[in-house]
């Protein structure tokens, strides 16, 4: 009888790293057997793989730039084959992300040559393999051999130079449906080609248990959904996304432009849950033209969209998806050339007028809306927001990177966290930019008073944007009240954005980013350190 039941070694294996793993692999059975499944229960390591089977030898390409490897003996050994068999097989349930299959290709056709009574890999569920060409018929043949009827999730990515490999994807995509029939999510990240889409579609229609499909931006997307919604009521799919691949002519991600739905019935979208998709705005809104399941919705446009744009869709996605749960609407390009361009641009500003249709979503529990310009919102359109949605738990209305509009008339307080606190119980992150500057913090102090604890619960996490700020002391002491202890502040942008802040207010980096830090001291109670720092100051 073992000294540690199963069930505890394998939860200690699971916590130890992989060096750690590989010396208690050589204590005794019990620990080898649960230390060697947690060592290849993944494998993206091809030189890792293919060394079980012998020896590897690097060599140069002329004219080529990195190793390549073959087998010392031209072929895997008899004995490694055995030892592989005894040892390794069974416990690989993940193979990749393979990305370096390029350095490998003799060895791997010298596997493939191998015949054995079962697939090489009888226990495999996910089968990753990114960097693929197709310009000869071989490199679909490197993952083909890892294919079988045990892979429930399959990713392929790669760069098919034009649609002249046509041929060999069609080719992969069979061998997909043939060899791994009960898939259950499918990744295809290639360039958008419109070559490339029915094909696709034919996979697709050839996997029953598919409850997941993610594919490329394709500009116009009307053939794919038009498909996938002939499906009928018998598909699975619960979780559509497409992706950001590059667009084939340039570097800029891709982007849905074209959608038009018009007449279709979405029988094969009966079991759909999550929409994630990249996409103009105003193709967007032409997929919620009737009844939706959905209750996640991200939509990713590449440039800001205008007020005009986000209204509209916000109200066809209200209207069309009563269970909606979850709302994420966002640009990707927030360059410094892209805020320079709108600069002399009148502002375009969301109100609460544009969000009002989806206050009637009651489900709701994460909205975030990326603009250019601040939301035109008063502290009573943020208490309306907070009764609507009571089971709110991300809440980001923050500009990125934005501009500041200061002499729009409705603009946020911090009095809109007292609304917040008192009826949005469950919120763990809040983003919002606080420029209304007119209310008097001894007001909301004495409001708190008032009121008795009125503090968030579950907030992890608070961000402010680029909020002006003068009285650095007194916004520390109101939010020391009603935040939790050591919520961190964040203030400015974020790690992928840039930091050329003069474009929205010079008083960032000559005031407001120094006063910021000292409440963020204050609120992680180093309260003596921020407090006699401010002698010197300009306050």
């Amino acid at each position: 009888m073992p000294i540690f039941p199963l069930e505890i070694l394998h939860r200690i294996s699971y916590f130890c790293d992989p060096p750690t793993n590989a010396i208690t692999a050589v204590v005794c059975k019990g620990w080898s057997d649960e230390s060697l499944n947690r060592l290849w229960y993944q494998v993206d390591d091809l030189e890792q793989l293919l060394s079980l089977f012998g020896e590897l030898r690097a060599y140069s390409r002329p004219y080529q730039e990195g190793h390549y490897y073959l087998y010392r003996d031209g072929r895997p050994t008899h004995k490694g084959w055995l030892r592989f068999q005894t040892i390794y097989q069974h416990r690989i349930r993940i193979l990749g992300p393979i990305t370096d299959q390029d350095s490998y290709l003799e060895p791997l056709a010298a596997l493939a040559m191998l015949r054995s009574s079962g697939p090489l890999l009888p226990r495999l569920h996910t089968l990753i393999w990114e960097n693929c060409a197709f310009e000869e018929t071989r490199n679909d043949e490197r993952c083909l051999m890892f294919m079988n009827e045990s892979v429930r999730t399959f990713k392929i990515a790669g760069d098919p130079a034009d649609d002249t490999i046509i041929d060999g994807l069609e080719t992969l995509f069979s061998c997909t449906s043939a060899r791994m029939p009960k898939l259950t999510s499918l990744e295809v990240d290639f360039p958008p080609l419109d070559e490339y889409q029915l094909p696709l579609l034919d996979l697709v229609r050839s996997l029953p248990d598919l409850t997941e499909l993610i594919i490329p931006p394709f500009p116009d997307l009307t053939v794919i959904l038009q498909g996938l919604s002939s499906l009928g009521r018998s598909s699975r799919l619960s979780h559509l996304g497409i992706a950001s691949s590059k667009a084939a002519d340039s570097d800029e991600p891709g982007e849905v432009t074209v959608i038009d739905l018009s007449g279709v019935e979405s029988h094969g979208f009966s079991q759909l849950r999550m929409l994630h998709i990249h996409a103009t705005y105003d193709a967007a809104s032409q997929i919620f033209l009737q009844t939706w399941p959905l209750t996640e919705v991200s939509i990713h446009c590449h440039t800001p969209a205008s007020n005009i744009a986000t209204a509209e869709l916000v109200s066809r996605i209200a209207s069309s998806c009563p269970n909606l749960e979850e709302l994420t609407l966002s640009f990707f390009d927030m360059s410094i050339e892209t805020l320079i361009t709108l600069e002399d641009a009148p502002p375009q500003l969301v109100t609460i007028s544009d969000l009002e249709p989806l206050l009637r979503c009651a489900k709701i529990s994460l909205f975030h809306l990326d603009t250019i310009w601040p939301l035109s919102l008063s502290d009573t359109d943020m208490q309306r927001l907070a009764r609507s949605w009571p089971s709110l738990r991300y809440l980001s209305l923050t500009p990125v990177p934005g501009f500041l509009v200061p002499e729009r008339v409705d603009k946020v307080s911090l009095r809109s966290l007292l609304h917040l606190a008192k009826s949005c119980p469950k919120l763990c992150d809040l983003h919002l930019l606080f420029d209304n500057q007119d209310v008097q913090l001894d007001d909301l102090l004495q409001e708190l008073r008032i009121k008795g604890i009125l503090q968030f619960k579950r907030l992890l996490n608070f961000g402010v944007g680029f909020s002006p700020i003068h009285d650095w002391l007194g916004v520390a002491t109101f939010l020391s009240k009603i935040l939790p202890p050591s919520v961190p502040l964040l203030w400015g942008c974020g790690p992928d954005e840039w930091i050329d802040t003069d474009h929205i207010s010079p008083d960032i980096k000559s005031s407001w980013d120094h006063r910021w830090k000292r409440v963020g001291s204050f609120l992680a109670g180093e309260h003596a350190i921020a407090i006699v720092s401010d002698d010197s100051s300009e306050e």
